[in-house]
């Protein structure tokens, strides 16, 4: 175990953060370059800089010397990684400590965001926006981002540069032109991405709030499973089956009867991600299609220059109004009351 000591400065995490992001605002408060802080609470630059083991589990002396340095408790510290979700949302290789790739819809990396959650916590970042059930924030009512609004980099592949003072709120993935061993950082502010709103009642907000109940729970009771309860893994695998049949076998005109026509206005605005490292493809057009519309934050505004909500996202929400049929939840209302806004 390695020998660490008590940090000056205290940062308490917020309900729900990822371990990483709560790190990155302790290194920031304390203007501490990211590898150092890692050193002083136990981890390996190296393995922070090269990996996100830690970031799915904790091991038992990683546990104790980061809560030694911080004063944050053991269990606090275990519900921060993806171990949290484990059984639940995701399936861990114990040995190797990373995610099965087998489990359906899982994040291997990278996460999405909320931009308005990140304006208010100070660029706080939470751990189920890492998990590929969650495409919807169902406190500001908008889909997710997941890419720097000027860059197009997908965000939070990696663990954040070792050498420099972390920016919470602000793309750390190098900038578009920049070259050599320590490129420029992009530094984004990525409360700018640009989202699709909608009303709190909106079919995809209240399908994310199912998939949240399912995601919060070991055993799901309600629906179709109130007679034979079943694990929340297995829910999330029927959710996933039903609606891998419904995307791959459904006409344009099918979807047309059941999809908000606002939902399917975003899926069809959007480009599909390109395979690049650096992120999905860029588009000049708005989420929803023409007009005006407001950004994350309720404020109304021209078109956006790039979209923050990808295709795959707005696939995720059209499996969760599929999922609605397991759980005995409506699938929408009649189609001319939906709308952004």
């Amino acid at each position: 175990m390695n020998t660490v000591r008590t940090l000056p400065i205290r940062v308490v995490p917020v309900d729900g953060e990822a371990i990483e992001s709560w790190l990155e605002a302790i290194a920031h408060r304390t203007h501490t370059a990211f590898g150092d802080l890692l050193t002083a609470v136990g981890l390996s630059p190296y393995n922070g800089m090269g990996t996100t083991a830690w970031i799915v589990c904790l091991n038992p002396d990683e546990v104790a010397t980061i809560s030694t340095a911080t004063g944050i408790k053991p269990d606090v510290l275990e519900t921060m990684t993806l171990q949290h979700y484990s059984g639940r949302a995701v399936r861990i290789k114990p040995d190797a400590r990373m995610l099965s790739r087998a489990f359906p819809w899982g994040r291997g990396r990278g996460s999405r965001f909320c931009p308005a959650c990140l304006e208010t916590t100070g660029g706080r970042w939470q751990l189920r926006w890492r998990l590929g059930w969650t495409f919807a924030c169902t406190i500001h009512n908008c889909l997710l981002a997941d890419a720097c609004p000027h860059c197009g980099a997908v965000q939070r592949r990696r663990t954040h540069i070792g050498d420099i003072i972390p920016q919470p709120g602000r793309c750390s993935h190098p900038a578009p032109d920049a070259t050599g061993r320590s490129p420029t950082r992009c530094g984004a502010d990525l409360t700018t991405a640009a989202v699709a709103v909608f009303d709190s009642d909106h079919p995809v907000i209240h399908a994310q709030r199912v998939v949240n109940t399912v995601l919060d729970r070991d055993t799901v009771t309600f629906g179709v499973y109130q007679t034979v309860p079943q694990p929340g893994l297995n829910v999330l695998a029927d959710i996933r089956a039903v609606a891998g049949r419904a995307l791959a076998y459904a006409t344009p005109q099918d979807l047309e009867t059941v999809i908000p026509q606002d939902l399917l206005g975003v899926y069809r605005a959007t480009a599909e991600p390109s395979d690049s490292r650096s992120g999905p493809a860029r588009t000049d057009t708005k989420p929803g299609g023409t007009g005006t519309g407001r950004d994350c934050r309720g404020r109304s505004g021209s078109r956006c220059e790039r979209l923050g909500s990808p295709r795959r996202g707005v696939r995720r929400g059209y499996a969760a109004l599929a999922g609605d049929l397991l759980t005995g939840a409506r699938i929408g209302r009649p189609r001319n009351e939906h709308r952004v806004g």
